[in-house]
């Protein structure tokens, strides 16, 4: 388990220290322009004392995100992901115990939480296998996270599926013009379907979207479109009964 945790729920955000929770009031303790960084810099009021510490952080989640937006080149759309990590790491490194626990901590969500562009969307596999397992080694074993390197998995591999190469090939060729919702409604498909075919943990949701979007190599829908819209009576839905349809009529393809 994490000693050092930010949790996000809805409008509250929480700071998690030894399985304790405590809820943050950014109004009061946080500093920055948007929610996530206020929950960041009134997370650190928790955990240290010292005036230059929480000068950092502020400094650090400040608008215009300093650590957390990426150095990159919009009309190129590169990521320089080595830029980038040891841009972190050299702040990182005049912390040390729980205050650099967190501060890696405090970056990884943040840049979760923040970059939603289909930008950033493309490049969050550089992250999180090129950038992310590097600021992990810098934390102390005592503070670690539980498998800091355990790897992305891509679309197929989240499929139930003894034929999962050739089903995400076909759901891919099937639904390419698709976006939002109904990229959803396939999900549910496959997740509803007798064998089920899919399985999402809550936690894992971001990982499943991440996956999709780099599978199928172009924009489906930002991941709140897709995974923070509620289903509602799918069952008789026509748009969901359609889509379904869909999916079934593949899985004969492979079948026959």
């Amino acid at each position: 388990m994490k000693t050092v945790e930010l949790l996000k729920n809805n409008l509250k955000f929480y700071l998690v220290i030894k399985s304790i929770h405590y809820e943050l009031d950014l109004e009061n303790d946080g500093t920055g322009g948007c929610p996530d960084c206020k929950a960041v810099t009134a997370g650190i009021k928790r955990i240290s004392k010292d005036p230059r510490v929480i000068g950092v952080f502020r400094d650090t989640f400040a608008s215009p995100h300093r650590l957390t937006e990426f150095g990159h080149q919009l009309k190129n759309k590169v990521y320089d992901f080595e830029n980038h990590r040891r841009s972190i790491c050299d702040i990182a490194e005049l912390f040390d115990g729980l205050e650099r626990a967190y501060f890696i901590e405090g970056i990884v969500k943040h840049v979760q939480w923040v970059n939603q562009s289909d930008y950033w969307d493309t490049c969050h596999l550089q992250f999180e296998k090129k950038v992310r397992p590097e600021l992990y080694k810098l934390v102390s074993s005592e503070y670690i996270f539980t498998n800091p390197d355990e790897p992305i998995k891509t679309f197929p591999e989240h499929l139930l599926s003894n034929e999962a190469d050739q089903l995400a090939k076909l759901l891919k060729e099937e639904f390419k013009s698709d976006i939002g919702i109904t990229i959803r409604y396939m999900l549910e498909a496959l997740i509803r379907n007798e064998p089920q075919l899919l399985a999402i943990e809550n936690r894992k949701r971001k990982a499943v979207y991440i996956s999709l979007k780099n599978y199928w190599e172009k924009h489906i829908g930002s991941y709140q479109s897709i995974f923070d819209t509620k289903l509602w009576d799918t069952e008789g839905n026509p748009d969901y009964e359609s889509t379904k349809l869909r999916v079934l009529k593949i899985l004969e393809k492979l079948t026959n």
